[in-house]
């Protein structure tokens, strides 16, 4: 029998007649079952089946190392991480016994639990429009978003992500539930097939296994001829279809009924042994002695060693079956018996089995393993482990990169279990992308690449996700695939499925370059062997096959071609040089050498849809988009595969990242190579590469060209490529991200390129190169349909056919002149000639087609050609002497040529060519024209000389050609010429446009701006304007040029204008701008060149802005927050001005000569109403008649306050108290804003359909009631706000005007009896000799942060408010404290892994500091000990409480055992006291000294998910989110208190005086209640989203001074208080390069008696005082009992401002009953040296605490700590 000599050992039956025989020095277990080799005795691993080689061992040798657990029996030692990991590692389960049962997590204040799995996700996962959670949770009620995708891409609805909209109806399945395929007509290649949502290969047809998700491919197979019989190793399904027999039972149907899955049990592959219960079993463990079925089974009739004959001639062993009569031979391990069935020869273990996870030596009769360098070889002496730092994965899901963390154990023989499970750590190094698909990194540098295949970007960051993305390849990616970093070179490799193109580039993504441009079809994954100069790559086109290059092209071969279908993974193994990768078709993993030999199956079950593939130490790992799952294997055999985390989105690519997956070795490409650009490695040495465009120097191998040379430009709908003209060369596709739809294109010497983007509505330019992509015009442009350059003028042309006009601007888009618009009907190209300042163009409407030519200026314009010989001429070209023009007919199918005379006429036309389909663009270069067919959607290029060879088609581009332009030619000074133009050097002189003539140089301003008198420079605007708001634009209307049109300001495209004033002081535009869900006041020069942010926080949707442009101020209407608000200019001194009784305020207006404010209110009820500009002497001036006023103005000369009411479609008028009310206009149609100047009136209305372009702006005479309203606008739509412009107009001084302010601090505003001076909003002016000044920040305030800011309210007012404070890069801030000395906020940032702090004085100008940061650390709960200058914080990472000094020095972790997510953390100095709350495992509340001592337990029952913590006086505070309860109770934890009991989700907690605060996730909003008994619950600040913690300020309270407080307490380091004047020094974790002395200088000075002598007179004396003292303590102690109870609402003596600690005397005796023993006099409790006291409070409160920490009988300790107090 075979297997007789296939197995190690042999073992005998019990009950047999055969005895076991033990040959040499071989060991026999107990009961002679089986014989061990000497090596497996007492080496910690138990091998035979009764442990009884490892029963024997002295004591001395069963000791388990270091970092190892001993299990029960204390045969076997397993890691300490191994305990209680949820996989049995002892034979007996015992390092899983006594382990905590699996409980649903608890997910502590800031985070969110999915309702499914219970997994926990930070706050800001929830509705960002992402599901995160597995059962998307996270995103149930939440609003849909709006365009999320952009118009550039398609929302996957189901798997919510975006893909990019070319992927759209491509014939892939990209979102992964087949939506951007739904409805697509879609014609697949010849023989293919159209599934549902994707085509297959024509090959996968009726090929018996289903490829499309209904099967279809495999329908309807019968009725074409009779199908063979399935083969032996293949299923039937019901439909006759043949699928693979390891698809039978494999818990996936693959027949189309699911047949294949049903009545199945349990199976195993063929090479495994099943046992009666399913279980399946290697082979080699079977008849191993070890009994590993349930009953056994696998070790039934198995052979056994007997004793031989004499007769026998075996050359070892003889061996028999229960069966037989007389033993037959067999062979000792590692020997094979022969054919002579008597000897035995050496086995090549190595060969036959690949036993070595690395390197394999075999020997006479066995082998060994060796590793490769950084590897060490496992106890089983076959597998190799990493050394440090731990091994990670990094997993793209899509939406999210993960970073999965935890201990990387490998397939050895006691390691039953793979690497990790759903419950390691994983963090989210990345979030909310569109389509993450492919990922690489490189270890040394600490970067992370991704590439996004939904936006076709490549990004970088740092692995640990502690930086923001950064692109890196951001254009000329269609369908990029496959991402390979080359971390010896630093180069970037990448594939474009599309382009069928291999690209290379620097890390940073510049000097990119094409390495492998032919031959590819459907290139998929990359690998690199950096060290070996090899590029792999797999192609899953019609001919799937896996091949290899160097790394700069060269030596390409196929290494696999048969027996591929689908390979999606590639991955190589380093110590082991094989290749990996998984087939998604055959639902395979293979593996085989560098050189494609040596094949191998890895996996052949298991994987129903690999895609991404990684490989470490022994373990394959890979993504399945089937299972949705992360799998791992053993990557020898495939043996143990099972799944690490399950329930993923979408999971795509992965890497197992540790410095061993990118071994080192001597990079090729040192400075010594020389390369201009770029070098690429190969096996010989290196490659200079240029990149795409560019080549190399001639006779050169370095150096490359600087500018490419001159080509052919053809755009097409998301593409730009340059084609070499004289042919010969590759195409190029210009790297730009997101060009748009081209309509037209133009180019320059320069190599600067120019096209029009139909889609985006914008005139674009770059750099030959793809640099200096921008948008250049925005606004007012219609169909573009000609373009042309004059780059010797930095001029930029262009035809609209959708305004019909010619336009001009500089190429920068500054400076926009109208240059033709009458007489245009439907111009289709432009033509230049900048030397002879001369324009053409062709136009194919109106009552003849024609080409019309003018100067550059639109003078002199004259007809060129005309009549029959044109029908629609579209492209125009010229030779290179300028002498010839070119043009296309469409409809006449021709291209033609005309000679131009002198005179400025045209010779007879030639007609060229002929027969055309629809020819739609010409170019002319090198004697060479080219043109576009828009019938064949191709380019054509033939001479341009007559009788030349036919046209012949050049490369098909990518896509159909929308435009044409030359690149690096056109006509002007030759090479050796000198560039100048018409205009020179200095513009001709001119300040805004030089425009070249026949007759010289014309200085010219932008449309609307008149020219001065010099005849050169241009003036700052027109006098008289009207300025409009279009929804997305501003527009503005010259009213005193002639023949003046409506152009665009050229503000920032993404503005979305709900309201706006003018400055007329300094010429400035203020808007509000909703663009982009932002909301802002941005102020704006004219130009749109200078702009700036004046008010960006706590804004709602704007309704209206005016400026009282005397005393610098804005005022504003915000209807979402129902307010009326002001600030300065410059967005500094914000106050509220009207709030109270507020419901929806829209329209706004100011009178500045009587100091009067106006608004309206479209709430209920509707009405206009006015104050004065302070907010004071309130009064309603319109309340009848009224339906949606807005658009208010006040006319100066009149005295008269006009305004229009949308709803009843009237523009009304009244004295400014109401009175002499008329109606002026009425009839209209939803008119928006007003405008009255010189007794005309000017509005903006709707006249069509809700959107459509039916508004306008119209004007009529106030006085002339019955005249028609003239129009002053063509149709236009979303028409709002309009405003007069009237510059030099004379300016009045009131008296808030001048340089004083009006003598006031703050601002200074007008009212009708003077002026008024007010402060910020919730600032109070204080009184001073100098008057009243406005303080810095409120004396009483809540400071309170949301995720991304830091805020105010403050208490001073009778109106709170919130403020938000200008701090910058606030990202996900959670806890905060206050420091009062230096009026700074200390807080903690999740994101950033930081705790930062920020004066709130100067925020806008100093920027945050960061105290401590740390990629290891994860702060969450902040305290501050002012004292000392200490910052308390508790970690999540590495759960703990440390300090840090405020300074940033001297980190110290002070707790740590026993802690699993420590939360909020308060302290309370002058006692020493340090509290924090536990939010799992279980919930508490604990307290220590500030030195880590006498840690106990505080609170340990009734408690779920403690948040907030506040100290104030004797007692603690806390929230509770899950029981949404706000509780109390003393420092003992007794005397427990529910103030509230029905909180929505309350987070932070603050006291002062007899209130608690706390912010609330729930109801948005900062809330309070009594401190002592929860009554008068009430609002302070609703509306606020995302807020967090929250701490009460308070001026003038004394901080509680400590011993630290002075010299840092004599320290070095740290200075911790413990209370009762004693102190410890302590030393930072991290020394940092000082001595740490931790002796305290400081010494309590104690009192001593004077002036007495003798001892009895000292007893006497003694005696006497102490009476009389304690007297003085009775009388003193009722007394603050009876003031207590009668004022209970008197705030603290002493209160700290932060929410940490907040103490006063009277609280201690009104909430707590006064004990005896903790009054008692202890010496440890004098009060510090003079200088440092605290006063009386202080002391007695230290007392109180240091007696309560002292006789703490109620407290419940830590166990298990011998630091911890019992």
């Amino acid at each position: 029998m075979l297997w007789y000599s296939a197995f190690i050992y042999s073992v005998i039956r019990w009950g047999s007649a055969w005895a076991l025989v033990c040959t040499g020095s071989d060991f026999s277990c107990d009961g002679g079952s089986q014989c061990l080799a000497p090596r497996k005795l007492c080496d910690q691993s138990a091998d035979c089946a009764d442990g009884s080689d490892e029963g024997s061992c002295e004591a001395g040798s069963r000791v388990c190392p270091a970092g190892q657990t001993p299990c029960s029996d204390h045969r076997l030692c397993v890691h300490l991480d191994w305990r209680c990991d949820g996989v049995p590692d002892c034979p007996d389960g015992s390092d899983e016994m006594g382990c905590a049962a699996p409980q649903r997590r608890r997910c502590v204040p800031g985070q969110v639990q999915c309702r499914g799995d219970g997994r926990c996700l930070d706050v800001l996962y929830r509705c960002d429009g992402t599901p995160d959670c597995e059962d998307g949770s996270d995103e149930i009620g939440c609003a849909a978003p709006s365009s999320p995708c952009g118009r550039d891409g398609f929302w996957c609805p189901h798997r919510s992500f975006c893909i990019a909209a070319s992927q759209q109806c491509d014939g892939r399945d990209d979102c992964g539930d087949g939506s951007d395929e739904f409805g697509c007509n879609i014609t697949c290649p010849v023989g293919g097939m159209r599934c549902q949502t994707m085509c297959i290969e024509a090959s996968w047809v009726c090929d018996g296994s289903p490829d499309c998700a209904d099967g279809r491919d495999e329908e309807g197979c019968a009725t074409l001829e009779p199908p063979p019989p399935c083969a032996a190793d293949q299923f039937t399904c019901d439909s006759g279809m043949c699928i693979p027999m390891e698809d039978h039972c494999d818990s996936h149907p693959d027949c189309a009924a699911g047949e294949d899955e049903r009545d199945c049990e349990p199976n195993c592959a063929p090479e495994l042994f099943r046992c009666p219960d399913g279980t399946c079993l290697p082979q080699e463990q079977v008849c191993d002695g070890v009994r590993q079925c349930a009953w056994g089974h696998d070790e039934d009739d198995c052979a056994h060693l007997a004793q031989c004959p004499p007769s026998a001639r075996c050359e070892h062993h003889c061996i028999g079956l229960p069966s037989d009569t007389a033993p037959n031979c067999t062979c000792r391990q590692g020997y094979a018996l022969q054919a002579d069935r008597v000897s035995c020869k050496d086995v090549d273990e190595c060969a036959l089995s690949r036993p070595c996870g690395h390197r394999c030596v075999n020997t006479d009769g066995s082998y060994r393993c060796s590793c490769a360098d950084g590897y060490q070889l496992r106890s089983d002496g076959q597998t190799c482990r990493a050394g440090a730092p731990p091994a990670s994965l990094l997993l793209a899901d899509r939406h999210a990169i993960e970073q999965v963390r935890g201990q990387v154990r490998g397939f050895s023989e006691h390691a039953a279990a793979g690497l990790t499970t759903n419950g390691a750590p994983a963090a989210l190094t990345h979030k909310g992308l569109a389509n993450a698909v492919y990922l690489d990194f490189h270890f040394n540098k600490g970067l992370l690449f991704w590439m996004d295949t939904a936006q076709n970007v490549i990004y970088r960051s740092l692995i640990s996700g502690n930086s923001p993305p950064t692109t890196v390849v951001y254009g000329g990616l269609l369908h990029p695939v496959g991402l390979a970093v080359d971390w010896l070179h630093d180069l970037l490799y990448w594939a474009d499925e599309r382009q069928s193109v291999i690209e290379v580039s620097q890390l940073d993504g510049r000097q990119r370059h094409a390495v492998i441009t032919e031959g590819l079809d459907r290139p998929r994954a990359l690998c690199l062997h950096p060290e070996r100069a090899l590029l792999f790559w797999t192609d899953t086109g019609e001919e799937a096959r896996i091949e290899r290059s160097h790394g700069d092209g060269g030596g390409r071969r196929t290494i696999i071609s048969e027996d591929l279908f689908w390979p999606n993974g590639l991955t190589i193994d380093y110590p082991t040089e094989r290749l990996y990768w998984n087939d998604a078709k055959l639902n395979s993993i293979s593996s085989c050498l560098l050189d494609g030999s040596d094949r191998q199956q890895v996996v052949r079950r298991g994987a129903p849809h690999p895609y991404g593939l990684t490989v470490f130490e022994d373990t394959l790992f890979w993504t399945d988009w089937k299972t949705h799952a992360l799998h791992a294997a053993d990557k020898r055999h495939g043996n143990r595969a099972h799944a690490l985390r399950t329930g993923l989105e979408h999971p795509m690519d992965v890497r197992a990242v540790h410095p061993l997956r990118q071994p080192g070795a001597r990079s090729r490409c040192l400075p010594a190579a020389g390369c201009s650009h770029l070098c690429l490695p190969r096996p010989d040495g290196h490659t200079c590469a240029c990149p795409s465009g560019l080549r190399l120097k001639t006779g050169s191998t370095s150096d490359c060209e600087s500018e490419p040379a001159t080509g052919l430009l053809v755009a097409s709908n998301g593409t730009l490529q340059v084609a070499p003209v004289l042919g010969g060369g590759r195409w190029h596709l210009v790297p730009l991200l997101g060009p748009g739809r081209p309509s037209a294109a133009a180019a320059d010497r320069r190599h600067t390129l120019y096209w029009a983007d139909a889609d985006g509505g914008c005139l674009r330019s770059a750099f030959w190169n793809g640099s200096q992509h921008r948008c250049l015009v925005d606004a007012n442009l219609g169909n573009i349909t000609g373009l042309a350059v004059d780059w010797l003028s930095g001029l930029l042309y262009w035809a609209d056919a959708g305004l019909r006009r010619l336009e001009v601007a500089r190429t920068d888009g500054r400076h926009r002149r109208l240059l033709v618009a009458d007489g245009i009907d439907s111009p289709t190209s432009l033509l230049l000639n900048p030397t002879a300042g001369v324009m053409f163009w062709s136009d194919a409407g109106g009552s003849s087609a024609r080409i019309e030519r003018s100067a550059m200026d639109g003078s002199g314009r004259s007809v060129l050609l005309r009549g029959g010989q044109l029908a629609a001429p579209t492209g125009l070209a010229l030779d290179e002497t300028a002498t010839t023009i070119y043009w296309c007919d469409e409809k006449l199918g021709t291209v033609s040529a005309a000679r131009l005379t002198p005179s400025g006429g045209a010779g007879p036309v030639r007609t060229l060519y002929s027969g055309q389909r629809r020819p739609v663009a010409l170019a002319a270069a090198s004697g060479r024209l080219f043109w576009l067919l828009a019938g064949a959607e191709t380019v054509v290029n033939a001479s341009g000389s007559p009788g030349g060879p036919p046209p012949t088609p050049l490369s098909a581009a990518l896509g159909p050609p929308l435009a044409l332009a030359v690149l690096g030619a056109g006509h002007g000074p030759g090479d050796g010429e000198s560039p100048v133009g018409p205009c020179g050097t200095d513009n001709g002189r001119c300040s805004h446009l030089c425009l070249p003539t026949p007759n010289g140089p014309v200085c010219s301003c932008p449309t609307g701006v008149p020219m001065s008198s010099d005849g050169r420079s241009c003036q700052s605007g027109p006098a008289l304007s009207l300025v409009f708001s279009r929804g997305w634009e501003v527009r503005r209307l010259s009213l005193t040029e002639p023949a003046s049109v409506d152009t665009v300001l050229p503000l920032p495209r993404s503005a979305h204008v709900t309201a706006m004033a003018w400055d007329p002081r300094t010429d400035r535009l203020l808007y509000a701008d909703a663009g982009g869900g932002r909301r802002r006041i941005i102020s704006s020069s004219m130009d749109g060149l200078k702009s700036h942010v004046i008010v960006a926080h706590d804004l709602g949707d704007v309704a209206d802005i005016v400026i009282d442009d005397i005393g610098g101020k804005i005022f504003w209407t915000d209807r979402t927050r129902a307010s009326v608000e002001v600030c300065s200019l410059d967005g500094q001194l914000r106050q509220l001005v009207v709030h109270s009784r507020l419901r929806s305020p829209r329209g706004l207006a100011l009178s500045h000569r009587h100091g009067l404010l106006f608004w309206s209110d479209w709430g209920r009820p509707q009405q206009v109403e006015s104050a004065w500009m302070d907010g004071t002497h309130r009064t309603v001036v319109v309340a009848e008649g009224v339906g949606r006023p807005c658009g208010l103005v006040v006319d100066a000369s009149s005295d008269r306050l006009f305004w229009v009411d949308h709803q009843l479609g009237t523009v009304e008028s009244a004295a400014l108290n109401g009175s002499e009310r008329v109606t002026l206009v009425s009839d209209l149609s939803r008119p928006s804003g007003l405008a009255v100047h010189h007794g005309r009136l000017y509005w903006t209305e709707e006249t069509g359909a809700e959107g459509a372009d039916g508004g306008s702006v119209r004007a009529r005479d106030i006085s002339d009631t019955s005249a028609t309203p003239e129009t002053l606008t063509r149709p236009l739509s979303n028409l709002g706000h309009i405003m007069m412009l009237e510059r030099d107009a004379a300016m009045l001084r009131y008296v808030c005007g001048g340089g004083d302010n009006g003598g006031c601090s703050g601002l200074c505003l007008r009212i009708p009896t003077g002026r008024s001076c007010v402060c910020g909003t919730g600032l109070v002016p204080q009184p001073t000799d100098a008057g009243a000044t406005c303080p810095d920040r409120p004396a009483r305030m809540l400071l309170y942060l949301t995720l991304n800011s830091v805020a105010r309210v403050s208490l001073d007012v009778s109106q709170p408010w919130d403020v938000t404070l200008p701090v910058t890069d606030v990202y996900n801030a959670a806890h905060l404290d206050f420091v009062a000395e230096e009026n700074a906020v200390v807080y903690s940032d999740r994101r950033l892994n930081q705790i930062r702090v920020v004066d709130i004085r100067t925020p806008a100008t100093t920027p945050p500091r960061t105290v401590l940061e740390s990629a290891d650390v994860w702060p969450e709960g902040v305290a501050v000990d002012r004292s000392a200058r200490l910052v308390f914080f508790t970690e999540a990472r590495g759960p703990s409480v440390s300090v840090v000094a405020l300074s940033g020095c001297c980190r110290r972790r002070l707790i740590a055992d026993g802690l699993s997510r420590p939360g909020a953390v308060a302290v309370w100095p002058p006692a020493g006291l340090l509290v924090w709350v536990e939010q799992q495992g279980p919930p508490r509340i604990e307290s220590a000294r500030l030195d880590g001592s006498e840690r106990r337990r505080l609170v340990t029952e009734r408690l779920s998910a403690p948040t907030g913590l506040a100290l104030e006086g004797d007692r603690m505070y806390w929230a509770d989110s899950e029981l949404h309860t706000l509780e109390s109770a003393d420092l003992a934890g007794g005397n427990r208190r529910v103030l509230v009991s029905s909180a929505g989700h309350p987070f932070g907690v603050t006291v002062m005086g007899d209130w608690l605060y706390w912010s609330d996730w729930g109801t948005h909003s900062l809330e309070r209640v009594g401190k002592v008994d929860g009554s008068q619950r009430g609002t302070v600040r609703d509306k606020l989203e995302r807020i967090m913690d929250v701490v009460a300020v308070s001026t003038g309270r004394p901080a509680g001074s400590t011993p630290c407080a002075q010299e840092n307490g004599g320290c070095s380091h740290l200075c911790l208080y413990r209370g009762g004047g004693n102190l410890v020094c302590a030393c930072p974790d991290t020394p940092d390069g000082r001595a740490c002395d931790t002796t305290p200088h400081y010494q309590s000075q104690p009192s001593t008696a004077a002036g007495l002598s003798g001892v009895s007179t000292a007893l006497l004396a003694a005696g006497g005082l102490l009476l009389l003292l304690l007297a003085v303590l009775l009388a003193v102690l009722f007394r603050r009992s009876r003031m207590a109870q009668r004022a209970p609402d008197r705030e603290a003596t002493l209160t700290f401002s932060n929410p940490t600690y907040n103490s006063s005397a009277s609280d201690f005796s009104s909430e707590k009953r006064f004990s005896w023993r903790k009054a008692k006099y202890d010496r440890s409790q004098e009060p510090p040296p003079a200088g440092q006291s605290s006063g009386t409070a202080s002391l007695e409160a230290a007392a109180l605490i240091n007696g309560v920490m002292a006789d703490h009988n109620s407290s419940t300790p830590l166990a298990s700590s011998p630091s911890l107090q019992h």
